[in-house]
């Protein structure tokens, strides 16, 4: 099942957090008769069609068996806890259809026999190899698309199939174990099934096939959340933030154990706080994992973070040993805190002959501010011109004592002209340094890295529809009215 795991790291101020997003895995090592028995990961097949005698493992492969024609076997296990999914599994035949086609796939979003998703590899006796993609919604089947495969079918060969569903939109892959994976071969829309949380796989002879008892082979079974996924950061109060970096990608899934693999850094986490962080398809609000609580713990200290950079991060400390030149310790410490200043916005417009002026009222500014900070080697010179030479948003965290950034005394700043002089003396040998850096409250950076904040993949307020559109959302007019927030928001990254 999928996993989070959230790891504090008080040395650079941030937390990692590992996502195994493999929701089912099946190496079929064991024996069963009449049936498939229980997964891997302890999920339990359940079969449909045939008789129970018709399934079986055998310690390497699990088998469907066939005595009859146009006769649908199907195994199917609750492989996830939502909707979207994507399924991947290995199947070898070992003949070559005769006179109609031996077809063989998977399904998923299954509710029951008459109401699924489902794709095959439809094997006709000219060896010629189909991909098809179709529903059944009350019981009718209807196509969605159709492939022929650049790949023929002779017997013995082991085909690779793959399907995914995520929201509305259903794709799906096949190909020979003995070539290259490719990417999605058909995608297609469709609305009708939004529920159904089994998966499996499924296997037919066409009327009309006469190769008698036909074995399929079934290996390497694998289910995973809709792709890409999304994390988000649970603070006390029940507000989620996602994480900078979400949505994002995990390698691609196997049947091995922990190949879904994906790490995050959140270096936006507050300190001293008690956090879980909750994993989603990119497609759903059903939380799919939850790590354990976590806490990254200050100890007394303070921070300068760069929320693209974790390796930038400066540790502020406190205490009397800021011009402590007698002292060559790695080290910066917070000297003063400055006055805040709440700079006025309103335009204040004198008129003639009245003692009083006319005034265009505008939202006050936050706070204008700084800090006076101490270093002692030239090591932390070098660290602190890097943080700044960006030029970009930073986060200052400090001590809840400071009443700074509540309610999580955190918040984001623009440096403003940064001051370095030295200390006591005007010895340029001596590496101690004081920095007066002013700054002002500001906004979140946007997210530059893979998938975007808010999960629209544009993290900025200039978007265009087309953006939109074409983002890991996938926006449309009408997702966007239902959503309830307006077209700026969204294109901020704002309720996603």
């Amino acid at each position: 099942m999928s996993t989070l795991t959230a790891t504090p790291d008080p040395a650079t101020g941030a937390i990692r957090i590992d996502i195994e997003q493999t929701q089912a895995r099946d190496l079929f090592t064991r024996v069963v008769a009449n049936g498939w028995g229980t997964a891997t990961t302890g999920q339990v097949w359940t079969t449909v069609g045939g008789v129970a005698g018709d399934y079986a493992v055998n310690g390497t492969q699990g088998t469907h068996t066939f005595s009859a024609t146009n006769a649908p076997r199907r195994c199917r296990t609750a492989v996830v806890t939502d909707a979207d999914m994507g399924v991947m599994v290995q199947c070898t035949i070992a003949v070559a259809a005769l006179t109609q086609p031996i077809q063989l796939g998977v399904f998923v979003r299954y509710t029951d026999s008459s109401n699924h998703y489902y794709m095959d590899v439809s094997l006709a006796p000219s060896g010629v190899a189909t991909m098809n993609i179709y529903k059944v919604v009350l019981g009718v089947v209807t196509t969605l698309a159709s492939v022929v495969l650049n790949q023929t079918h002779v017997a013995g060969t082991t085909w690779m199939v793959a399907m995914d569903v995520c929201g509305h939109v259903l794709r799906a892959k096949a190909w020979r174990s003995t070539v290259t994976e490719p990417d999605w071969l058909a995608t297609v829309n469709d609305y009708d099934l939004v529920t159904g949380t089994n998966a499996g796989c499924r296997s037919v002879l066409a009327t009309g096939n006469t190769n008698g008892s036909t074995v399929f082979t079934y290996d390497n079974f694998v289910a995973w959340i809709g792709q890409p996924v999304r994390l988000f950061r649970a603070t006390p109060d029940g507000v989620l933030t996602e994480v900078r970096g979400s949505p994002g990608y995990t390698q691609a899934p196997t049947a091995a154990a922990d190949t879904a693999t994906s790490t995050f850094y959140d270096n936006e986490a507050p300190f001293d706080t008690v956090l879980t962080y909750q994993l989603r398809s990119n497609c759903s609000s059903t939380t799919e994992a939850t790590s354990s609580p976590v806490t990254l713990l200050s100890n007394g200290d303070g921070w300068i973070r760069d929320p693209l950079d974790a390796s930038r991060n400066i540790r502020i400390t406190f205490g009397d040993r800021a011009f402590d030149v007698c002292t060559s310790t790695q080290e910066v410490t917070l000297v003063r805190w400055d006055p805040r200043v709440r700079t006025n916005a309103s335009g204040v417009f004198d008129i003639i002959n009245n003692q009083r002026p006319n005034t265009v009222s505008m939202t006050r500014k936050r706070y204008d501010s700084g800090f006076i900070l101490a270093s002692k080697t030239l090591t932390d010179v070098d660290e602190i011109d890097e943080i700044l030479q960006p030029g970009r948003i930073l986060m200052v965290s400090l001590p809840a004592a400071y009443g700074f950034g509540r309610p999580y005394n955190s918040d984001y700043v623009t440096i403003l002209d940064v001051t370095e002089e030295q200390i006591v003396t005007d010895d340029y040998q001596v590496p101690h340094r004081a920095w007066e850096i002013p700054f002002r409250l500001s906004y979140a950076p946007a997210d530059t890295s893979a998938g975007g904040t808010g999960g629209n993949g544009v993290g900025a307020p200039g978007a265009t529809y087309g953006d939109l559109r074409v983002s890991a959302l996938g926006t449309t007019y009408l997702t966007l009215r239902t959503s309830g927030e307006t077209y700026l928001q969204v294109a901020q990254g704002v309720g996603y």
